[in-house]
């Protein structure tokens, strides 16, 4: 197993010993400003010297990386590489209103490495700022706006909106799915999540995905769900993850403890069964025809041939007694044992105590979840998860000394080296929800101070046409 960044210097290695055939014509490159100085090593090695066959597309002003050593990629930077580079500047912006367009250009002082941008549409726009006494009232503040701005529905609630000097022109004119709250770190998250839930409002903030949505957890829960007669879940599973047939255990022995059941095709059973001994094919034929009757076939054409550690008719062990078998396993093995999602798996079994109970409870999380996804919600997330994303409307809240710049000598105490600079990282440390901070002014390093700049350009820049920005 390599991670993303060994893959780079992988490719970095062996791209030079890739034949000339082998190499692309042409290398397209989307959000190019991010190119880190291995991933522009690489496409140096990829085209001729020249770099004719490049094409990048990207936003020098949205650099908004430097914490993963990214330095930022300008017209500059790759004329230095590439002298002859041919460079086309888009002027137009199909998103944004041209007062959001201004007001987010004169964050960098006007000194925007790509120009002045104009408005495609001819939107109005209006910019709210609270200052809000603590962090509580500036929560309430902004649930109350995004109650207003999806339409209030108690009359009470209706009436005091009205009279208010709050009043917006798109209240009562968004949807969920319109309406985004973007903030500096993660830990700003739950509490403003948790009060415009409490409030009716249906959210969704980046979450890990479920331990059912791994793709070994969900192979060996599909092998559960099909030994204990639950033919639909156990395609269900098996479909999320693309899985098409689970292979036997390369183990010595394993056979003839195993149950393979057969939820397609006749051709698959006949492979199945010439593959096993004797008596592990007849017990594969009994478990089919047990399972089949019991409506675990699953649709035709979409094989689904799970083998589990345990004999037809045989109760299932706990999922702690599976360990030392699924360590013998290719598909999971150590990753999956000592994984997260492994944990949380058995976490859950744990409440129900059985696999039955366990494997109902399951397909009514994966129902709910199906129905949960589908659905419009307001977008709870940071500033650097929005890149790219577009809303009608956009609430900053803790635009405050500390968050905004972050200065993590604040937050987290002097010399403290958190991951927290990275918005898609939870600080060790607690932050509230706002994060009131002492008003220290210590001036952050100019390159620290210039991307934060461009991070907040950024999230000021996802709204089309309203941006509410708070403070406590």
């Amino acid at each position: 197993y390599v991670d993303y960044a060994d893959l780079l210097d992988w490719w970095l290695e062996h791209v030079a010993a890739m034949p000339p055939d082998q190499l692309p014509q042409h290398v397209l490159v989307d959000e190019v400003q991010d190119l880190s100085p291995v991933q522009l090593a690489i496409l140096r090695r990829l085209l001729p010297s020249d770099g004719k066959g490049f094409f990048g597309i990207g936003d020098p002003d949205q650099a908004i990386y430097g914490f993963r050593g990214v330095s930022g990629q300008s017209e500059s930077s790759l004329r230095a590489v590439w002298p002859d580079l041919s460079v086309f500047c888009l002027g137009r912006s199909f998103r944004s209103s041209q007062d959001v367009l201004n007001m987010a250009r004169s964050l960098l002082h006007n000194k925007g490495q790509c120009g002045p941008l104009t408005a495609a549409r001819q939107l109005s726009a209006q910019l709210r700022l609270f200052s809000a006494p603590d962090q509580q009232a500036e929560i309430r503040w902004v649930t109350r706006r995004v109650q207003a701005l999806l339409g209030a529905t108690a009359h009470t609630l209706l009436d005091q909106h009205l009279s208010s000097a709050e009043a917006h022109e798109l209240d009562g004119t968004l949807a969920p799915g319109d309406i985004a709250v973007l903030v500096r770190l993660r830990a700003q998250i739950a509490p403003l999540r948790a009060a415009l839930e409490q409030a009716g409002i249906p959210c969704a903030a980046p979450a890990e995905d479920a331990f059912w949505q791994d793709a070994a957890c969900a192979r060996l829960l599909a092998m559960a769900a099909t030994h204990c007669g639950l033919g639909p879940l156990a395609q269900s599973l098996a479909a999320a993850t693309g899985l098409q047939e689970v292979p036997a255990p390369a183990t010595a022995g394993a056979a003839d403890a195993a149950t393979s059941t057969v939820a397609a095709g006749l051709a698959d059973t006949a492979a199945a069964a010439a593959a096993a001994t004797a008596s592990a094919a007849a017990t594969a034929a009994s478990a089919a025809s047990a399972v089949t009757a019991s409506g675990a076939t699953g649709m035709a054409g979409s094989p689904l041939l799970p083998v589990t550690p345990f004999g037809a008719g045989a109760s299932l062990p706990a999922p702690e007694a599976l360990e030392p078998w699924l360590k013998q396993q290719a598909w999971a093995g150590e990753p999956l044992v000592a994984g997260r999602a492994w944990r949380e798996c058995k976490r859950a079994w744990k409440t129900h105590g059985n696999w039955t109970e366990f494997l109902a409870h399951l397909g009514w999380l994966q129902e709910a979840e199906m129905v949960r996804g589908k659905a419009e919600h307001v977008q709870i997330m940071t500033m650097h998860a929005s890149k790219g994303l577009e809303f009608q409307a956009v609430f900053l809240p803790g635009l405050e000394d500390g968050l905004l710049p972050l200065r993590k000598d604040l937050l987290f105490g002097a010399g403290s080296e958190s991951s927290a600079t990275s918005g898609d990282r939870t600080p060790s440390a607690p932050v509230s929800p706002v994060s009131p901070v002492s008003p220290v002014s210590q001036v952050a390093p100019q390159a620290d101070e210039d991307e934060e700049r461009r991070l907040l350009y950024v999230a000021l820049t996802r709204a089309a046409r309203a941006l509410f920005v708070s403070h406590s």
